[in-house]
């Protein structure tokens, strides 16, 4: 049998922002819908350590092994890694294997901007950034490929000069500020870190964007209750999953966060929001983000020749 190997060079390469953006749409559109099918994953932690396997189905059958491992930032290593695998429909051979770090950090980031697009438009202010890894290196440079953006602020940590090169390439000005000047000087916020305790304190927001794809564990927290307790509205990529795996949601969730504020993606762009103020974006990633990416990818790579292929 014969595959695709795709990897880091070959997805920047084959992926632009927009293409994703709009899979991304139909992923979420075609899943509320019911045209595609996540069954339940696996996820575990231990030892500071996360673990899932991700299946799904729609015109492909596509599951991803993946790994959270914070501590590899110490050691410049991604701290998310993964593989992506890709099955036929028709016969069920495998047909590509994908590198499923960069493939997660450009969906995540498409699905991220889906957000701020349907919010707050393609042109915007000061945007906020804490985290400096990769999911923050691929969040910043599509934003750039997309949004016309005024300025870039982030906070004085590991990693920082990466996001200050791709906003100096791109002419945007860029700041190092304190934590609580981002906050309340951002128009949109992307937290995107490992940090179990809460980086984004409601108290410091005006009127902000806050897309947190960074916390998986239930016991632990990217966004205070007081950035919960003031936001109108939180839309989050599947609202099951949420309550399992993140204790932004799991802690909040008909308590100090009111059901009716929350919507899942799908239904919001499906049919549309209207609200102003705090709005909050969480996400704690789902297999259909995968199969529609690597779908994307896979047929592109064959259209154009893409890739490496080799014979099992």
């Amino acid at each position: 049998m014969k595959l695709i190997i795709l990897g880091k060079d070959d997805l920047d390469k084959l992926l632009t922002t927009r293409e994703l953006m709009e899979s991304m749409r139909n992923a979420f559109i075609d899943l509320v819908e019911g045209r595609s099918i996540v069954p339940q994953r696996s996820v575990f932690s231990l030892m500071n350590e996360w673990w899932g396997v991700m299946p799904s189905l729609s015109d492909f059958f596509v599951t991803k092994i993946v790994n959270v491992i914070p501590r590899n930032r110490e050691k410049s290593i991604p701290a998310t890694n993964g593989l992506v695998i890709l099955f036929s429909r028709e016969n069920g051979l495998p047909m590509a294997i994908i590198d499923g770090t960069t493939l997660t950090a450009m969906r995540t980031a498409a699905t991220s901007l889906l957000t701020v697009e349907l919010i707050r438009g393609k042109v915007l202010g000061k945007v906020g950034f804490i985290g400096s890894g990769l999911q923050a290196i691929y969040h910043l440079r599509m934003m750039t490929e997309e949004f016309k953006v005024e300025e870039i602020l982030a906070i004085e940590r590991r990693g920082t000069e990466k996001l200050r090169e791709i906003a100096n390439e791109k002419g945007i000005k860029f700041s190092v500020v304190h934590p609580h000047e981002l906050l309340k000087e951002s128009e949109v916020i992307f937290a995107l870190t490992t940090s179990k305790t809460p980086v984004v304190l409601g108290s410091y927001l005006h009127n902000s964007h806050v897309v947190s794809i960074g916390v998986v564990t239930k016991d632990s927290r990217e966004l205070d209750d007081e950035a919960i307790r003031r936001a109108n509205l939180v839309i989050v990529d599947n609202l099951k999953a949420c309550l399992e795996e993140t204790g932004d949601i799991n802690q909040t969730y008909g308590k100090i966060l009111s059901k009716e504020k929350v919507i899942e993606l799908g239904y919001a762009l499906k049919e549309g929001v209207n609200t102003s103020g705090i709005t909050i974006f969480k996400s704690v990633g789902n297999p259909i983000q995968d199969n529609y990416a690597s779908k994307l990818a896979f047929l592109k790579a064959k259209e154009r020749g893409a890739g490496k292929e080799i014979e099992l």
